[in-house]
């Protein structure tokens, strides 16, 4: 399935609406995504910046971030996102701004990077990526297919083992601690991490959950549930969690030296008798 498709699916079982904002791309992004029929659903529609005097009129890009960051940024990518997601009412938006060469390069914003805004609902995230662009396009689409149809197979292995992925009693008791430790008031906390450590354990192939899958979850899930207001940044403290973690490590390899020491000690009762 192409990403255009997945991507309506994903919009539509939501009940999403999503909107674009270009630069680099010149409108390819919003050209894929109204390949899809129906797409009119839930795309509401998309603008072609290309120049930073439309990036200010029509996305509300400030002069300042353009000025003290340049049009290739995660700042100017940040403020299109939401400039386009404003302008559209939409609940979801993406932007692209990148140099695509062939000129245009230097040391630091060499040709080939790219910044993708991505905001759903009220979170936003900032992709970097750098590429070195191939004069030929469809051996440059080709590249992109191969690694998306691996990720395709990766995920839908996962999917197939993911029910046989199963949590020990210590790690589920860790999750409980840390929630309460960290202060995190919001519910079903703990059943987020469980299951996203879950979802990890299976995206990598094995059928159980280790800490540092746990680890991971609660970096991905925790810090929106520790907000105290609504538009408070996403906090975690992860020097807390970080200790916390190496305790729990420690803990269970002096857990399992005992056990060794154990069993060695009925071996050599055994050879006694």
């Amino acid at each position: 399935m192409r990403i255009e498709f997945k991507l309506a699916e994903l919009l539509t079982s939501n009940k999403l609406t999503l909107a674009t904002a270009e630069s680099c791309t010149g409108g390819l992004l919003a050209g894929r995504i109204v390949n899809v029929p129906g797409s009119s659903a839930y795309f509401l529609g998309g603008v072609v910046a290309y120049h930073n005097s439309a990036k200010m009129k029509v996305l509300n890009v400030k002069a300042e971030t353009l000025l003290r960051f340049g049009a290739v940024s995660e700042e100017t990518a940040k403020e299109m996102v939401l400039g386009v997601k404003k302008l559209f009412g939409a609940d979801c938006a993406l932007s692209t701004t990148g140099i695509a060469g062939p000129s245009g390069g230097t040391p630091e914003k060499p040709v080939g990077l790219t910044y993708i805004g991505v905001s759903v609902k009220d979170r936003v995230e900032v992709i970097k990526r750098v590429e070195e662009f191939n004069n030929n396009q469809e051996e440059f689409y080709k590249k992109f297919e191969d690694e998306q149809n691996k990720l395709r197979e990766k995920i839908i292995k996962a999917r197939e083992i993911l029910n046989k992925v199963e949590i020990s009693d210590d790690l589920l008791e860790f999750i409980s601690k840390v929630c309460i430790e960290l202060g995190i008031q919001t519910n079903r906390a703990d059943i987020t991490v469980v299951r996203t450590a879950k979802a990890l354990a299976a995206y990598n192939g094995r059928t159980y959950v280790t800490i540092d899958d746990v680890k991971e979850a609660m970096e991905l899930a925790l810090p929106h549930r520790m907000r105290r207001k609504p538009f408070e940044p996403p906090q975690l403290n992860k020097e807390k969690l970080e200790q916390m973690i190496n305790e729990f490590k420690q803990q269970k390899n002096n857990n399992e030296e005992e056990k060794e020491e154990q069993k060695n000690d009925d071996v050599k009762k055994n050879m006694m008798k």
